[in-house]
């Protein structure tokens, strides 16, 4: 794919700049962002890739990202992340890995799995945090 003159102009630029920099400074995301948001133009007939185009875009590539980094992770990390969804579902704004662990456990033994320890619940969490998925 390759742009013509002039068909992005410095507002969508400058949009895709501070997406990145909110997102750690993340050039992939900036890239992908860029390159979906020119495909939605192209595909709607539009000359030129625009700022709303990027934010109606933004949301997708997000929703995709996490399909694809929750599918891509251990079945008990799954539970580990529905536990934790479960929490958040009740309007708490904040939980304890102690909470999460029993819900957890409550989560496994509704679909007879065995449960992992508390250090690998543990472990798991900080993993999920880190892949950006909580």
């Amino acid at each position: 794919m390759a742009f013509n003159e002039g068909a992005i102009i410095e507002e969508t630029i400058n949009l895709c700049a501070a997406i990145s920099a909110k997102s750690h400074g993340d050039a992939r995301k900036a890239i992908e962002l860029l390159r979906a948001s020119a495909i939605y133009a192209e595909e709607n007939g539009f000359s030129q890739v625009l700022p709303e185009h990027m934010n109606k875009m933004f949301d997708t590539i997000d929703a995709d990202r996490f399909e694809k980094l929750v599918s891509g992770i251990a079945f008990h990390k799954k539970i580990i992340l529905l536990a934790i969804l479960k929490l958040i579902d009740h309007n708490k704004k904040t939980t304890t890995a102690t909470e999460i662990k029993n819900t957890y456990t409550q989560i496994s033994k509704m679909i007879a799995e065995n449960c992992r320890a508390r250090t690998i619940v543990a472990n798991s969490i900080a993993e999920l945090i880190m892949i950006g998925i909580i």
